[in-house]
């Protein structure tokens, strides 16, 4: 993750602090994580400075799996197209499985949770996306008993 970027884009988009912009650097370290582990595409968001769209600070993905044909890190993520990130950006509320539009025209399903400073205000956004209708499967193991087990 670029952390250059990230503070690159803050400083031109943003009205975040310096302290904001270091807590968004460290969420975005744990991204690529979390991408493996749902199998959907991350992203990180900030509000631009005229409170209704954001920039896109930074994006993971699983493995040979994306909704993306490229990097959209930079790219602004409009209210119209991304109502559950201006949701959340406006209330703090998480926005669940909310539909939204992807910078390439994909019809997705977001969740949405609020990235908070110290002061607790919302300094961003932390979405996890995923084609709108996709199911996730639930595999479930049979019980077994460890009785008179080592």
């Amino acid at each position: 993750m670029d952390c250059a970027n990230i503070k690159d884009l803050c400083l031109e988009y943003t009205s975040l602090t310096e302290e904001d912009i270091m807590i968004l650097e460290t969420m975005a370290l744990q991204i690529p994580h979390t991408a493996e582990m749902t199998g959907t595409d991350i992203f990180i968001d900030a509000p631009l400075r005229d409170g209704v769209d954001a920039v896109v600070l930074a994006w993971a993905c699983p493995e040979n799996r994306s909704l993306y044909g490229h990097s959209v890190v930079g790219e602004l993520a409009l209210a119209n197209s991304e109502p559950a990130v201006y949701r959340t950006l406006q209330t703090g509320e998480t926005s669940r499985n909310v539909r939204g539009v992807s910078q390439e025209g994909i019809p997705i399903a977001q969740t949405v949770v609020a990235i908070r400073n110290s002061a607790d205000d919302v300094i961003g956004t932390l979405i996890m996306e995923r084609i709108e209708g996709m199911t996730i499967v639930t595999v479930s193991f049979p019980k077994h008993s460890s009785e008179g087990q080592l």
